[in-house]
């Protein structure tokens, strides 16, 4: 249970959104609410992951009860600056693929909140973690968009050689991008109209299947795109 000398992520994040309302009109409110809404999601589903020692004994106490308590229920606010970088270079892109609206409100609700944390004390300005840039969300998103634009119609059996996974871009090319293979290593090189190109950078990574079609390898599925 919380007290006031130490306060859950539950207990913190309320606290924020109560300042939040406070000051701020209905519209505005709402555009931070819905990010910090999936931020807590973020953090109940990975923040045991980031637990060790004592606290890795305390959850697992805690989910031997009978109504196991959420993540940010049991464990205090200097957990949030860690699942920072997980919620927006994993958990954004990958599980909501926002919209560019939200994509931006969420790094305008993760800047807010880090500065807030840090000035109300309750985490060192050395333990907060650099959000990503909500740039490289939109930019994941307009890819994806880009690609599936320019996939190619069949199944895997319609083409001599195809592979599946995650596909991480090597290089952009003046005509092409060069990503590694998933199975059998090595890389191959997958030609791209240039609209798609100058939206691909080496810092991206492409899930989905792509085929051999004669000499040129092609997508044919478009999973995702990750910053």
């Amino acid at each position: 249970m919380s007290n006031d000398d130490h306060p859950t992520i539950t207990d913190v994040l309320d606290e924020f959104r109560a300042e939040l309302r406070e000051n701020l009109s209905d519209r505005t409110y709402r555009s931070y609410d819905s990010p910090l809404q999936l931020l807590v999601h973020c953090i109940d589903g990975y923040g045991p992951n980031y637990l060790s020692g004592d606290d890795s004994e305390r959850w697992e106490e805690a989910n031997a009860s009978q109504d196991a308590p959420r993540f940010s229920e049991v464990f205090g606010p200097e957990y949030i600056p860690q699942l920072f970088s997980e919620f927006l270079s994993y958990f954004m892109p990958r599980k909501v693929q926002p919209s560019k609206t939200l994509a931006k409100n969420t790094e305008k609700t993760v800047r807010k909140l880090r500065k807030w944390l840090t000035d109300k004390g309750y985490v060192e300005q050395a333990a907060t973690d650099q959000p990503r840039n909500s740039a490289d969300l939109v930019d994941a998103t307009k890819l994806r968009t880009l690609l599936e634009q320019v996939t190619v119609w069949g199944r895997e059996s319609d083409y001599p050689d195809y592979d599946e996974g995650h596909f991480y871009i090597e290089d952009v090319g003046d005509d092409a991008i060069t990503v590694n293979r998933v199975t059998g290593g090595g890389t191959v090189t997958i030609p791209l109209p240039d609209e798609v190109l100058a939206n691909c950078t080496e810092t991206m990574a492409i899930s989905g299947v792509i085929v051999q079609d004669g000499n040129t390898w092609k997508f044919l599925e478009v999973w995702n795109v990750y910053p």
